[in-house]
């Protein structure tokens, strides 16, 4: 999982190239994060997943 949202977050910034500020690069990383995000409860079919297990 680790792996596949460091492929992920290294895709969008290659894909870009230079970043004007540090504040540049951090905002296309979290809006990058919230879209893996959308896709994964996509994925899901909007359900949040359980383990069956207490906390």
């Amino acid at each position: 999982m680790i792996e596949s949202i460091n492929y992920q977050l290294r895709k969008i910034t290659k894909t870009r190239g230079h970043f004007p500020t540090d504040e540049a690069l951090i905002k296309l990383l979290y809006l990058g994060c919230k879209q893996m995000g959308r896709t994964a409860r996509a994925g899901r079919g909007g359900r949040p997943t359980t383990t069956g297990r207490s906390p």
